[in-house]
């Protein structure tokens, strides 16, 4: 079987600027400290993509052949293309069987439910992995900046891997992005973290008859932020197609970070950001944090510092995101040629070999440099600025059904 291969490649490396403060933030918990966050995600997980009409004798191909690249995105519960991808789709004879309303953080969208079709993907090294008989969410008038994103239906019994080795020494590329069914081996400093996957419901249906769309579980890890010495945990969303952590409303309240009082956080924000996707663009204000803590299936605890994070209320079942910046942070310095060395995490696995079970696994190889330590009990750290452009348009998942 052949390759897919991407038809062009982009990227853009954001940088990202920080002012001084100091903040204290006290401790007693044996973690890693792993260091401030990056604010933005230095890249995301793609894959390449072909349909293929196999309906009759003769199967053939409706492309794409230009924009074939998308998001691989664990924060979709589908596959959905968009804008000139679709478009390109629907004149080699995409059809459609039904519509669907789908929910982002703005509002809904209708779109169209294809009708079944065989989908390919692949990563980096262009071997061919296929959904059958997937009916896919599209809509050529949806302008996402990628040609699409493609879902868990895509991962769920398989192991994706994101490679960040290819930036070191400051080499300019994307991350390798693989999926296969088996986890690679790891080099004596991996931790793990349990994930559960969630069902939500398919509820956007338009007309009884209407097939609805190709749908997996997402998955959720639990997570502590810390503010001032006060900490909260909660439900996040592991979500790959997220370059911006966010926290809910309730979350962000029950943390402090609403510090006169009134209810809202307009005075409190460093930034604000507009979030697109699914439904259209909102404002999310943008907050500084102290540290946010992941705990081990190993004992310690992994612990990211000086974080700006959106506040968003998504869903009620969802106390925030945990984004792709997480998992990039430290390859800025690199990049940037000021730090040398590598990032936080050389490779990060993503394990849904046991999603019947409704569990998996984020898998995260340590750069062997950072060590297991107790740190003080009153840890001091530099504060930090405004981290991104108001006018700077984020992309989130579209992950939830509509309705």
């Amino acid at each position: 079987m052949s390759s897919i291969k991407p038809s062009a490649v982009v990227l853009a490396v954001v940088v990202l600027l920080g002012c001084a403060a100091e903040v204290a933030l006290a401790t007693s918990a044996p973690i890693i400290e792993l260091g401030p966050s990056d604010g933005l995600a230095l890249d995301q997980p793609r894959v390449v993509i072909e349909v293929i009409d196999d309906t009759g004798a003769a199967p053939h191909s409706l492309g794409p052949e230009f924009q074939n690249e998308c998001l691989l995105d664990t924060g979709a519960n589908s596959v959905l293309l968009a804008g000139a991808t679709a478009e390109e789709l629907v004149q080699n004879g995409l059809s459609s069987q039904g519509e669907y309303l789908e929910q982002g953080v703005a509002g809904f969208t209708l779109l169209q439910v294809s009708a079944p079709m065989r989908f390919d993907y692949a990563g980096g090294s262009g071997e061919r992995h296929t959904l059958s008989g997937a009916h896919l969410l599209y809509a050529s008038d949806l302008e996402l900046g990628v040609g699409g994103v493609v879902g868990m239906p895509a991962m769920i019994g398989n192991v994706v891997t994101m490679d960040m080795t290819p930036w070191s020494g400051g080499e300019v590329s994307y991350m390798l992005t693989e999926i296969g069914p088996e986890l690679p081996a790891g080099e004596g400093h991996r931790y793990s973290v349990p994930l559960a996957l969630v069902d939500f419901p398919q509820s956007g249906q338009v007309e009884p008859d209407d097939p609805l769309p190709v749908w997996a579980p997402v998955p959720f890890l639990n997570a502590s932020v810390s503010h001032g010495g006060v900490e909260r945990s909660g439900r996040f969303l592991l979500d790959t197609g997220a370059q911006l952590s966010i926290l809910s409303a309730h979350l962000a309240f029950d943390l402090g970070l609403d510090k006169n009082g009134d209810g809202d956080f307009d005075e409190e924000k460093v930034d604000e950001i507009e979030v697109g996707g699914i439904g259209g663009t909102i404002t999310m204000p943008l907050l500084a944090v102290d540290a946010l803590l992941l705990d081990t299936s190993e004992g310690p605890r992994l612990r990211w510092t000086q974080l700006v994070v959106g506040v968003l209320d998504i869903h009620e079942e969802i106390d925030g995101v945990f984004g792709m910046e997480m998992l990039t942070s430290g390859w800025f310095e690199v990049m940037l040629g000021s730090g040398g060395g590598e990032g936080y995490f050389r490779r990060v696995h993503l394990d849904f070999r046991a999603a019947a079970e409704h569990a998996g696994t984020l898998v995260l190889d340590l750069n062997p440099a950072i060590g297991a330590r107790r740190p003080p009990a009153a840890a001091r750290h530099p504060g930090w600025g405004a981290r991104a452009a108001g006018a700077f348009v984020l992309l989130l998942s579209s992950w939830v059904a509509g309705g």
